[in-house]
């Protein structure tokens, strides 16, 4: 089992940091459309700070994700027609994106109202701005939007998935969780 990705299959470091932040990203996108519409009180405190804690978890491995994808060598696609790839192009750098304004404007939106980032209480990080409320109703929109656009390029790349597996029977799947040997994937 390689570490690092090959022209033909994802290694085990891009297979693990997908699963990790795919898991992460739809147990935070559950949480923040759980709690938006809770009445301020304790329940809306805890799901928010569950959110927050998560979400500083979920931005390690959403840098490890951008960076690993900067230098390491890029599996290629399977064979389609160009308007598809085209596409699966624009889906996989909206994800890309979205994740990157997530993980940005979630603790500038924190920040912005004048409170700490403080991840399951083992750590605290202040304010580096100050209460800014203009710019923290801004963050938080943003913030929104961008869930609802991560949420849209969730469901196309599931379908991009599916898409592979059932018409073009494709083990497209088999890359990403390894049951495939490098060269069976090259079909």
């Amino acid at each position: 089992m390689a570490l690092t990705d090959t022209p033909t299959s994802y290694g085990l470091i891009s297979r693990f940091n997908h699963w990790v932040v795919a898991l992460l990203v739809l147990v935070m996108l559950g949480i923040g459309l759980y709690f938006a519409d809770l009445p301020r009180g304790d329940e809306k405190t805890f799901w928010f700070q569950m959110h927050m804690a998560i979400g500083a978890l979920t931005a390690v491995f959403v840098v490890l994700r951008v960076l690993w994808r900067a230098v390491s060598r890029r599996t290629q696609p399977f064979p389609q027609a160009r308007f598809l790839q085209v596409t699966t192009d624009i889906v996989h750098g909206v994800l890309m994106l979205a994740l990157v304004i997530m993980v940005v404007t979630g603790p500038l939106t924190v920040w912005t109202a004048g409170r700490p980032v403080a991840p399951f209480d083992l750590f605290s990080i202040a304010s580096p701005t100050g209460e800014m409320h203009n710019l923290h109703e801004i963050l938080e929109q943003v913030h929104v939007v961008t869930a609802y656009i991560l949420m849209g390029a969730l469901a196309l790349h599931i379908l991009g998935m599916l898409k592979h597996l059932v018409f073009d029977r494709q083990v497209l799947m088999g890359r990403m969780v390894g049951s495939i040997k490098p060269e069976a994937s090259a079909e």
